[in-house]
């Protein structure tokens, strides 16, 4: 970045000259002696240069029609916009150049920006692209920076085989009677936005903490409660939110449909931007080194992951949603992750709903380990548990399916109520979670390796800082 010692380059000294103070030019147009301005360092790494030829004809053009568009410089002098009519008039032996003087010194942070701004209409070469992108990039915040890392095809088609998709949908608007629920949806959704994207059937188990009306305008004025028919109002009703502004669409997700999109660029210098700012930041330190134990999460289903995920990432274990019974496979991969840790014990953490399946998926999942892989393995509930269902007086999902092999002694012990994990609260699963983990690991050790990923970072935005220009260097011209 340019220096303080080019505002004496400029030809500023303390007594000034005509436009000129002790703090720099005066803001706004002005004309100055071309030995008062200079060109920037900066543009001219960037930038390739105009042709000599290019500028003889601009320099006639100049020495005909005059100066069209002001050169903009610094107020200690230092060219922002105008290179080549600075050359062009340099060529003519002008004594003076009408400029325009930008209220930013050279070494001001916001300095490169106004010159990549001031050069967004110029047709750059690939090597320019990269290059602009190298200089205007700094260095943040180390640790908050990495943690931070850490978010339509049109087609033309003939007639033939166009689908008819029959008069236009007038999607009935959220009435006065269903403010009650919207305000409740709206609070919920407020309250756990850390935990975003939520499913609506945590939503739906939230609201039974504090039931809002259902229909306001309704004659028996009915509350929410957990059947299937609040549950389908309940979905109807954040759709419609979502239609008309009341919550983020981004607030509800359903984890259950997949879609893939690919990462595509108009141009190389817009991906060469995007891998510079995440360059050197996407370092996760594996937390779990150093621990006596390999530690890993199983989810009976995707509706419960963001809650799992939460945790999960801020201590790097691996989790694994099963949506139900987990296949062989992602078993087979549980045992590649535990063989390569090194360690003598795996331990599961698991969270299912508290129904006759559910209650069993642990204890198969951890069967299969033991018996199919040969490993030492641990198993321990996190959640539901019949405990919990009691401490939090949790609402049934339904009765237990009598379909089931596993029904009478789930009966038997439990009674035929069964309950969904989204029915405990989204906090009290993280804080279960955590609890867990926190129990089965050991705690200094997971904090020294915390604190050397800390270090990690600042290294690393160091290194940043010294390859980037580096890269620059590098470019072909």
């Amino acid at each position: 970045m340019s220096t303080h010692g080019e505002f004496q380059h400029a030809g500023i000294s303390s007594d000034g000259g005509r436009n000129a103070t002790a703090s720099g030019f005066d803001v706004g147009p002005v004309e100055l002696r071309l030995n008062q301005i200079a060109p920037s360092q900066e543009n001219l790494s960037v930038y390739a240069p105009r042709s000599d030829e290019d500028i003889r004809k601009l320099a006639e053009s100049i020495r005909e029609h005059g100066l069209k568009q002001r050169i903009v410089v610094t107020r200690n002098g230092v060219i922002v916009s105008g290179h080549s009519r600075y050359r062009a008039c340099s060529l003519l032996g002008l004594d003076t150049v009408k400029c325009e003087v930008d209220d930013l010194y050279s070494w001001d942070p916001r300095f490169l920006g106004r010159l990549v701004e001031c050069n967004r209409q110029r047709v750059k070469t690939l090597a320019e692209q990269i290059r602009e992108h190298v200089v205007h990039y700094s260095a943040e915040d180390a640790y908050e920076s990495l943690i931070e890392y850490r978010e339509h095809k049109a087609f033309d088609w003939d007639d033939e085989g166009r689908l008819d998709l029959g008069s236009i949908l007038k999607e009935p608007k959220l009435s006065d009677a269903k403010m009650d629920m919207v305000r409740a949806v709206q609070k919920v959704v407020a309250s756990l936005k850390e935990y975003w994207p939520l499913s609506v059937r945590t939503i739906h188990y939230e609201l039974l903490n504090d039931p809002p009306l259902r229909n306001a305008t309704a004659k028996k004025r009915p509350r929410y409660v957990n059947d299937k028919s609040s549950y389908d109002d309940l979905s109807d009703v954040c759709k419609r939110m979502r239609l008309e502004g009341y919550i983020s669409f981004g607030s509800i997700a359903d984890e259950t449909r997949k879609t893939e999109v690919w990462s595509v660029e108009k141009e190389a210098g817009a991906f060469f931007e995007r891998e510079m700012s995440g360059f050197l930041k996407n370092y996760w330190r594996d937390l779990m080194q150093g621990q006596p134990n390999h530690i890993e999460i199983v989810g009976e289903k995707n509706t419960v992951e963001s809650s799992i995920k939460h945790v999960a990432c801020q201590y790097t274990i691996p989790y694994t949603l099963g949506r139900g019974y987990a296949s062989l496979d992602p078993r087979y991969k549980m045992y590649q992750r535990y063989k390569a840790s090194g360690k003598e014990r795996l331990i599961i953490l698991f969270m299912t709903d508290f129904d006759p399946e559910g209650e069993d998926i642990a204890t198969s999942f951890g069967r299969s380990m033991r018996d199919h892989f040969s490993v030492d393995v641990v198993g321990v509930k996190v959640c539901l548990t019949a405990e919990q269902v009691k401490e939090f007086n949790l609402p049934p999902m339904a009765k237990a399916k009598s379909g089931s092999s596993r029904h009478k002694g789930f009966v038997d012990k439990h009674g035929d109520n069964v309950w969904e994990l989204e029915a405990l609260p989204t906090a009290e699963r993280v804080r279960l979670l955590r609890e867990a983990i926190d129990r089965v690991i050991d705690v200094d050790a997971f904090n020294a390796q915390l604190d050397r990923e800390k270090k990690d970072a600042a290294d690393l935005t160091k290194l940043r800082e010294q390859v980037a220009p580096m890269l620059r260097e590098l470019l072909p011209q």
